[in-house]
Order: structure tokens, then C-alpha cells, then sequence
């Protein structure tokens, strides 16, 4: 998979997530075990994607693209 879809995946997913944490935290409070759950997944994924902006960004220091791999 190319990094570039790879990273509009993330962001979907990253949108999804912190939409659903939103309504969680509305309905259960924000430190009820399941809005917390959720918002460490959100992590995760926040996690993922800064892995791959970072990397790009020393492909990019060295002339190249992650998105040409």
C-alpha cells in the first residue's frame, strides 16, 4: 500500500474515532472506562500517523518521497 493512501486511511480512521469518543464522552462522562478505551485507540492511531509524517519528512530531508517506496 502506498504510504499517501496509508495516510488517508489514517485520517479517516483518526475522524471516525474521535467522532465516536465525542459521542461516547456525551453519553458516559469522559472517564468512563469505554470513552477511555477509545480515546487510547485514538492514540494509537494519532501515533501511526505521526510515525509516517516523520518519516516522510527525512525522505524528503534526503531529496526523496516516502510516497515513491
Amino acid at each position: 500500500m502506498r504510504i499517501i493512501s496509508k495516510t488517508r486511511i489514517l485520517l479517516a480512521q483518526i475522524k471516525m474515532k474521535r467522532n465516536k469518543m465525542y459521542v461516547m464522552a456525551d453519553r458516559l462522562g469522559f472517564t468512563h472506562p469505554q470513552v477511555i478505551a477509545c480515546s487510547q485507540e485514538l492514540d494509537h492511531l494519532l501515533n501511526q500517523y505521526d510515525k509516517i509524517k516523520a518519516l516522510d519528512q527525512v525522505y524528503k530531508f534526503h531529496g526523496q518521497s516516502v510516497s515513491n517506496f
